[in-house]
């Protein structure tokens, strides 16, 4: 057990008396002037500390509102890009709705038998022109046939099948090779792509006149033909020393942006 020495218990004895004496004299008054005297010398470090105290407290705020905004703000961001994916999906809903749509419009009003199909993959070779369709011959695709898009223009042809999918080698590539008819000229010629740049129309009679803005379709020398369109010609080259003519043909289709296409089936 601890002990406690008679030096201490007579200190705290002593501190008691004290700390009850002035107590007392607060009480009746005696010490006021003393307390108003403390208070005045206290006076300017009692401010002191409060300032101290507020700009403590304000830092305190200060760094808790910046906080606050931060969090805000991450919110926002979130906030916004959810916003931004959620917009950017309807967008892309809203494309394919347009092309369903004029897919719909197409097959009602055309004359062909034709298959629908979505574009699902394209070859990542610079030197080819292949994209790869949802259709194979499970939906009755078949090689060789020509595939089109909503506006009856051609785009290219099913070179492999399989159950599920096909391939389809686009008019662009330079192993694409389509016998085409020049209609205001009655010109026949082969249309092969240019490295995927555009479309050239070669072996164009010289006795053939041609403009530029005529238009180019599928040749009746073709087999499974059905006068599609390929494009417009846009440029001519019919060297005097040549035995034929060449023409540079502009396609209204975008390859690089396909989507939905036919295969014509009949």
């Amino acid at each position: 057990m601890f002990k406690i020495s008679q030096n201490k218990i007579f200190l705290f004895l002593i501190s008691l008396v004290v700390i009850i004496v002035l107590i007392t004299f607060h009480f009746i008054g005696i010490l006021n002037p003393v307390e108003n005297i403390l208070l005045k010398v206290l006076a300017p470090i009692k401010s002191v500390f409060f300032s101290i105290g507020e700009r403590v407290f304000d830092l305190f705020a200060f760094l808790g509102s910046i906080r606050d905004l931060a969090k805000e703000n991450k919110n926002i961001k979130t906030d916004l890009e959810k916003s931004l994916v959620a917009r950017a999906r309807l967008e892309e809903l809203e494309n394919e709705n347009n092309d369903l749509r004029k897919q719909l419009v197409y097959n009602k009003k055309s004359s062909l038998d034709l298959i629908p199909t979505k574009v699902i993959g394209k070859d990542s070779n610079n030197l080819s022109n292949v994209v790869n369709i949802n259709k194979g011959l499970n939906n009755d695709v078949v090689k060789d046939r020509f595939v089109v898009v909503s506006d009856g223009i051609l785009i290219g042809k099913v070179t492999e099948v399989y159950s599920n999918y096909s391939e389809v080698l686009l008019i662009s590539d330079i192993y694409s090779h389509v016998q085409a008819h020049i209609k205001d000229s009655n010109a026949d010629g082969i249309v092969s792509g240019e490295h995927g740049l555009g479309l050239i129309m070669e072996l164009i009679p010289q006795d053939k006149v041609i403009k530029k803005g005529d238009l180019v379709t599928t040749s009746d020398l073709e087999k499974k033909s059905y006068d599609l369109l390929i494009g417009e010609i846009e440029e001519i080259d019919s060297g005097d020393n040549e035995l034929f003519q060449k023409a540079r043909i502009k396609s209204p289709i975008d390859f690089k942006d396909l989507d939905y296409v036919f295969v014509v089936k009949n």
